[in-house]
C-alpha cells in the first residue's frame, strides 16, 4: 500500500495551481497578495478588517503595510481606522478597484472551473464535502 501524505498533496496542489493563476493574472501587475487581496474584498462587500486580511493571507505586519500601501498608492484601497475598535483598521476597495476586482474574481471562478473540469458534477461535489470534512477536523 502506498503512504500517502494530505498535506503534501495539498502543498502540491495549491503552489501549481497559484503558479498557473499568477501567470493568467499577471498583465494587471499585481503581486499574487495584492490580486488575493482586491479578491477578497470583492467577496467581502468591498471592506475586511486588517487583521482578518492578514489571517487570511498568512503574511507578516510588515508586508501587508507595504503591501497596502503600494494598493493606496495604486488607487486600489483606502485605509480607515475602524469605529466599532479603534485599534483596528478597515480596508476598503475604491471605486477605482472595482472593475479590476470584478476582472480578477471572474478570472480566479475560471480557472477554479477549469481545474476541476476533469470530475463529474457528483465527484466535485464530493470532493467538496470531503474538504470541508477534513477541514472542520482541523479547526
Amino acid at each position: 500500500m502506498t503512504h500517502r501524505i494530505l498535506m503534501y498533496t495539498i502543498d502540491n496542489l495549491q503552489r501549481d495551481a497559484r503558479h498557473l493563476l499568477d501567470k493568467k493574472l499577471q498583465h494587471h501587475g499585481l503581486t499574487r497578495y495584492e490580486w488575493m487581496t482586491l479578491a477578497l474584498l470583492e467577496v467581502n462587500n468591498g471592506s475586511i478588517v486588517q487583521s482578518e486580511l492578514k489571517a487570511y493571507l498568512g503574511i507578516d505586519d510588515s508586508y501587508l503595510s507595504k503591501m497596502l500601501d503600494k494598493l493606496e498608492f495604486k488607487g486600489f484601497v483606502t485605509r480607515e481606522v475602524n469605529l466599532n475598535d479603534r485599534r483596528s483598521r478597515l480596508i476598503h476597495s475604491a471605486p477605482t478597484s472595482k472593475k479590476l476586482s470584478a476582472e480578477i474574481s471572474h478570472t480566479a471562478l475560471e480557472f477554479s472551473e477549469s481545474l476541476l473540469k476533469l470530475l463529474s458534477p457528483d465527484e466535485r461535489a464530493q470532493l467538496f464535502n470531503l474538504l470541508e470534512k477534513v477541514h472542520a477536523g482541523v479547526k
